[in-house]
């Protein structure tokens, strides 16, 4: 079929398939989410539960989610913005669910990846999406980001994902039993006739059909999920879910008391009650972003609260918080960590590597090495090791080490301090502008 407006490429079948009509929202259902917008909601601006403090306290550590409608892919600068707003609120794990990243777009995660490694240099950043999707664009529906920093770093053990991208996890060592932090990305209520070509629900359902299962994307997700978390729960591992479950605890699948059935409670209905948990999402009326802990974490919990929306980032979902005790948890003091140098020769960036071994070569022919290597060795044939000879060979060894060093030095014009000063005045403005483009909305 040939590609014009009537047509779309669907990536997975390899063809190019008419274009489904727009989903028509019943009147009713429109009318119940404007009222909903239009409402004077005095609980988005306050928080819920306890107010984040400046700073924890010695020997506490920060858990903070929230849905980000999206992660800025494209401006380097946009993203250090918000991995610096990680920062000045004390965050020590992030997760961010429905990130909209390609993992397989090279160029979109090199960027991601040098402004985490600037500004976040000691932590590790784990960002994935569902397998399959092409790699021509940095943008993908679905997919979770998280990450870690300063007292996280000197406990981590392994990280680990589910193989439709659907969940990922970090695990740290703890005192008695390893703590494993899941992120989860859950897809919205869809069908065949309803999802677009390339949604978070229609790529999960396109491989599951593969595999000849023909269940819903969504409900398939959670029984994965629950069967995973079981197994750990028999390991008798320290839990942590954060969740974009795009569900109240109250619905009709009932995940909240299936979590509850294998040993996970919902920390935000323990901690502020069910009827004080407030709507996560600005177009909906109930809390569908959510955490989830083992009985164990609980006595550890110092703080946890609902943010306001629009807290530390621009979004139509509120944040959600949980400061815990450290010791009790991990059982390890916090180490200061040397900070690496910035490495510009990497295998994964082909331009460095062709411009490092290109003036590796030229270096190597105008300074004759070869040659020279091949005389000193038959030198050595020919009398042995002797004082010269040494002293040649180191000669040599020296400058080889020069030669590697300068190309490595020119292949990039990444600067070789990694501690990357965040510029103070610039975050200021890009704030000033986000709040501006905030109220415009």
């Amino acid at each position: 079929m040939r590609k014009d407006r009537k047509t779309i490429w669907n990536p997975y079948k390899g063809v190019y398939q008419a274009r489904q009509p727009a989903r028509k929202t019943s009147k009713e259902k429109l009318y119940t989410q404007m009222k909903l917008c239009a409402e004077e909601n005095t609980q988005d601006i306050l928080w819920i539960g306890d107010e984040m403090t400046e700073k924890c306290e010695d020997g506490v550590f920060r858990i903070w989610l929230q849905n980000w409608n999206g992660f800025e892919k494209v401006n380097k600068d946009s993203i250090m913005f918000d991995l610096a707003n990680i920062i000045d609120n004390n965050i020590h794990y992030y997760s961010i669910p429905e990130s909209t990243v390609n993992p397989y777009h090279v160029e979109t995660m090199a960027k991601i990846k040098e402004a985490q490694q600037r500004i976040i240099p000691d932590g590790e950043m784990l960002i994935t999406n569902t397998p399959g999707f092409p790699n021509e664009s940095g943008y993908q529906p679905g997919g979770i980001i998280s990450g870690y920093q300063d007292l996280l770093t000197t406990r981590y053990d392994q990280r680990g994902q589910d193989q439709l991208g659907r969940w990922h996890y970090h695990q740290f060592y703890g005192k008695t039993k390893k703590l494993r932090i899941y992120s989860l990305y859950r897809v919205n209520v869809s069908s065949d006739e309803s999802a677009g070509d390339t949604t978070a629900w229609a790529q999960q359902r396109d491989i599951l059909l593969s595999k000849d299962d023909n269940t819903d994307p969504r409900k398939k997700v959670i029984d994965d999920f629950l069967v995973e978390l079981q197994a750990q729960v028999e390991q008798e591992r320290t839990l942590i879910v954060l969740a974009d479950m795009n569900e109240g605890i109250q619905s009709p699948e009932k995940t909240n008391e299936r979590m509850r059935q294998i040993g996970l409670i919902n920390v935000m209905e323990k901690w502020v009650g069910e009827q004080s948990m407030p709507r996560t999402w600005q177009r909906g009326g109930k809390a569908i972003d959510h955490i989830w802990a083992t009985a164990n974490v609980f006595p550890q919990i110092v703080r946890a609260g609902y943010a306001p929306f629009n807290t530390i980032k621009t979004s139509d979902h509120r944040g959600i918080y949980m400061d815990l005790e450290y010791a009790n948890l991990l059982d390890k003091d916090s180490t200061d960590l040397a900070r690496p140098k910035q490495q510009r020769l990497k295998s994964t960036i082909p331009t460095r590597v062709q411009k490092y071994v290109e003036d590796v070569l030229e270096k190597w022919k105008y300074h004759n090495i070869s040659a020279r290597y091949k005389s000193l060795r038959q030198e050595f044939k020919n009398q042995g090791k002797t004082n010269l000879l040494i002293e040649e060979l180191n000669k040599m060894d020296k400058q080889i080490t020069e030669i590697l060093k300068h190309a490595e030095k020119k292949c990039s014009k990444v600067p070789m301090a990694q501690n990357y000063q965040w510029s103070p005045k610039l975050k200021k403005a890009m704030a000033n502008i986000r709040k501006w483009h905030n109220r415009m909305k």
